[in-house]
């Protein structure tokens, strides 16, 4: 049987990384895992950004959405 090619998720937004997200923990899945988007920083959470980001009760690290999960990361790349 030939090696795992993988998952490839088009749209690196919040929903691509909680997809990702869903399939390690949810699904088990340990294989490779790419995002695709345009954007050259990690999913953030918009309504955190835009809420408590700019109130100063939260600082960037909280915007990132997890994009590792499992045993292996998710790899991201610009469109």
């Amino acid at each position: 049987m030939p090696a795992d090619p993988g998952i490839v998720i088009i749209g690196a937004s919040l929903a691509g990384a909680k997809a990702a997200q869903a399939l390690r923990l949810e699904h088990g899945y340990d294989g490779p895992i790419t995002l695709v988007g345009d954007e050259p920083h990690l999913p953030y959470q918009r309504p955190v950004l835009s809420k408590g980001y700019l109130l100063g009760t939260s600082g960037a690290a909280d915007l990132d959405a997890p994009v590792t999960a499992g045993k292996s990361s998710v790899s991201r790349r610009m469109s």
